[in-house]
């Protein structure tokens, strides 16, 4: 290995560690009372070195964003690419929301940040990056669905969002799972 390639790993594991950093700071204390200083604190960084990195607080927490987001999107469709059914589809993406973030609870605090200021619904360029993440899953769904399947989609995913407004207002995750249960089975009945 040359000093190349060295020095781009070195660097990209600076960058993870200012995203690890930023997460556990944005997610504690929101966009609005988070500042650099505090993320480099954490990073164990000097600001200056966060800088060099991302160009403002609000270019960071976008990247944070969208790179979790991508992670989320991408394992989402890992959990579907074999089914063969839309209801199969959809039972395994509530199924893998609910795991996901069960284990990242962090995360889902960034997204849906709720009692939190957050510039990330507000920026028009972030949403449509976070779209195109999402559209393999979209695509899958409309393949089996054809032209209902946007409806059903956009239905979905309001319900996706109602579990996570849930899940971070710490409610009782067994009740969320049995609310899943219900919802899935009224599925099954309205899309026969």
């Amino acid at each position: 290995m040359g000093v190349k390639e060295r020095k781009e790993r070195e660097r990209e594991a600076r960058k993870q560690t200012i995203l690890e950093a930023a997460i556990e700071i944005f997610s504690r204390k929101g966009y609005e009372k988070t500042n650099m200083e505090e993320i480099a604190e954490k990073a164990e960084l000097s600001k200056g070195v966060i800088y060099y990195y991302f160009e403002s607080k609000e270019k960071l927490f976008e990247e944070l964003v969208l790179s979790e987001v991508s992670k989320y999107y991408r394992s989402a469709y890992e959990a579907i690419k074999e089914k063969k059914d839309y209801k199969e589809i959809f039972s395994a993406l509530l199924d893998f929301h609910i795991s996901y973030f069960s284990k990242r609870k962090e995360i889902l605090s960034l997204i849906f940040p709720f009692g939190k200021s957050s510039p990330v619904f507000i920026n028009g360029e972030l949403k449509e990056k976070i779209k195109e993440v999402r559209s393999p899953i979209e695509e899958r769904i409309m393949n089996l669905l054809g032209e209902k399947g946007i409806t059903i989609s956009e239905l979905l995913w309001s319900y996706i969002i109602g579990i996570s407004v849930k899940m971070t207002q710490k409610k009782d995750i067994k009740k969320i799972k049995e609310e899943i249960e219900i919802f899935k089975q009224m599925l099954e009945g309205v899309l026969k």
